[in-house]
């Protein structure tokens, strides 16, 4: 033999294994002599043939020695065959196995663990989360296996390829490891066989999460505050749960209201709530009223107004508290942005042409329109679009993102009023709620299927806190496309929407756990929520509960 092998080399029996390197350079010499003096004819002739696959690759002819290579990851068989001047003839095969594979490497976490697109791309672990490598080699053996990480950006973590640089040197892999440091981490491994084939390095990027989520309680209405004290020690087990507590349950279904005017044209879809009132528009050719103002329980008209002169119409709506204005999209492929002036008593009393949104165009209308108070900002999306848009209210363009995952549709509907922006989906009966400083990353979402009208078509949204307070409810408005027309309710969170962009005025921070802090009823809602911690949350959060009664 010569160049690299390893095993029972060359094999004498089928129990004999012999591995070979396919370098060009390794292989197996022959050497053949007729035995002197007994039997020293002389005049040997000899000749050779390698097959691989069924396939002769090498062939050849000699008559006192050869060397033979072998070339192609696979197994061979050598068969040499000698005769001397009498015709006295020896054949021999013998088999040898070419490895020219690398090893191959995998890598899995131990727990805590979590994927939230189950693609292997976007993962998260803590610093207790061991990190295995496995190698496997076919044939000659694992020699080693190496890895490295390296602490990089943490926006690094949201691209799909991770294609960053890892730095500083390889080390030796014994046992699982893990990651000490917070933020996102560049992962890279790769083995060699005993023959030194090296297998292409892989890589990938992972979160080290180890921040707990920020929790927060809101008490609903009915309550007062409280004062003085109890004695804690006078108690008794109220019940609780991992998961879960309150009895709010987003998406639930509360009412339809039906509005006893409908669009001259049969289409509209906007949808506004100015703390008393619903106002819905009308749209696409034809609409004259395109503005209506309606009880929210009752669904009958007290005005309309025809804000675009003419066959057109308006798409969707939000109402601006800060101004008491109510801010309409279009339905022409204009991208005009109008802003409807009200009086204390929520009449129109103008309405001036703000700003042309041409980014957020998208077929003939808009159906999607937010205003946020926190930030004076609005968020369009045009009709059944992939992506929302942001802008200043004086039309300076923020920049865009994509619509919630998690539906096939486009979006058709938002609505804020705090840091949650809700994203309707018409025709998939869906609304999907994301931070709207993550808004890749689904907090919840919720169907909006109703037994009575299977045919709803979610359209513009828009949250309400006061029409259903009294039974310690939240909602948002969905309204429907066609006629009838009409809204539907569906209850929220407690707290996560507030009107006219702002913030729900029911969050409550605890100050004191040991004193009363609040006076409440049977019918209160207790609202638990938590968020995880920026910059890589993981969320899918799980609040866990208890209460106590306690004797006074």
């Amino acid at each position: 033999m010569f160049g690299i092998y390893q095993g029972q080399c060359p094999p004498q029996d089928e129990t004999d294994v012999c591995y070979v390197k396919d370098d060009e350079n390794s292989g197996v010499s022959v050497f053949v002599e007729d035995p002197f003096p007994i039997h020293a004819s002389n005049n040997v002739y000899c000749s050779y043939e390698v097959e691989w696959e069924n396939e002769i690759i090498d062939e050849g002819d000699f008559s006192d020695y050869v060397n033979i290579t072998f070339r192609g990851d696979s197994e061979h068989e050598l068969t040499i065959e000698c005769r001397d001047a009498l015709g006295n003839n020896l054949e021999d095969v013998e088999v040898f196995l070419v490895d020219s594979e690398p090893p191959i490497t995998t890598k899995e976490y131990g727990t805590p663990y979590y994927n939230y697109y189950n693609n292997h791309e976007s993962e998260w672990i803590t610093s207790n989360t061991t990190i295995n490598l496995t190698a496997w080699d076919e044939k000659i053996g694992v020699n080693e296996t190496r890895y490295r990480v390296t602490l990089v950006d943490d926006e690094d973590c949201e691209e799909i390829e991770c294609e960053v640089e890892g730095e500083g040197s390889y080390l030796t892999y014994s046992n699982p490891f893990t990651i000490n440091e917070e933020s996102c981490h560049l992962i890279e491994f790769y083995s060699t066989d005993l023959f030194g084939n090296e297998e292409r390095y892989k890589r990938q990027c992972a979160y080290v999460d180890n921040s707990s989520p920020n929790g927060t309680k809101i008490v609903g209405e009915p309550n007062v505050p409280g004062e003085g004290s109890i004695c804690l020690s006078n108690q008794s087990n109220g019940g609780g749960n991992g998961g879960g507590g309150g009895g709010n349950s987003p998406g639930t279904y509360v009412t339809t209201v039906n509005f006893n005017t409908p669009c001259s044209s049969g289409v509209g879809v906007g949808i506004a709530y100015d703390g008393a009132n619903l106002w819905y528009s009308c749209g696409l050719g034809g609409s004259s009223p395109d503005l209506f103002r309606a009880n929210p329980a009752t669904g009958i008209v007290s005005a309309s107004y025809d804000i675009v002169l003419g066959s057109e119409g308006l798409g969707a709506l939000a109402y601006d508290a800060s101004r008491n204005a109510i801010w309409a999209g279009w339905d022409d492929s204009s991208g005009e942005v109008r802003l409807i002036h009200l009086d204390g008593a929520k009449n129109v009393v103008t309405t001036t042409s703000e700003f042309i949104a041409p980014q957020a165009v998208y077929f003939s209308l808009d159906d999607g329109l937010a205003y946020d108070a926190l930030d004076d900002t609005l968020y369009i999306s045009g009709d059944v679009a992939p992506t929302i848009h942001h802008y200043e209210t004086d039309g300076t363009y923020l920049g865009s993102f994509a619509k919630a995952p998690g539906s096939s549709c486009g979006n058709s509907g938002l609505a804020i009023g705090g840091s949650l922006l809700y994203e309707g989906f018409n025709g998939c009966n869906q609304v999907i709620v994301v931070n709207k400083s993550s808004t890749s990353i689904p907090v919840f979402s919720f169907s909006t299927v109703v037994g009575p009208d299977p045919g709803f078509r979610d359209e513009d949204l828009e949250c309400d806190t006061n029409t259903f307070s009294g039974s310690g409810k939240h909602v948002m408005w969905s309204v429907e496309a066609y006629e009838p027309r009409r809204a539907i309710a569906f209850e929220i969170p407690f707290g996560s929407c507030g009107i006219g962009g702002r913030r729900s005025n029911t969050t409550i921070e605890c100050e004191n756990e040991t004193g009363i802090n609040w006076y409440v009823n049977q019918s209160t809602p207790i609202t638990l929520s938590c968020e995880d911690q920026l910059p890589h949350p993981v969320n899918n959060e799980i609040v866990n509960w208890r209460f106590s009664f306690h004797i006074i």
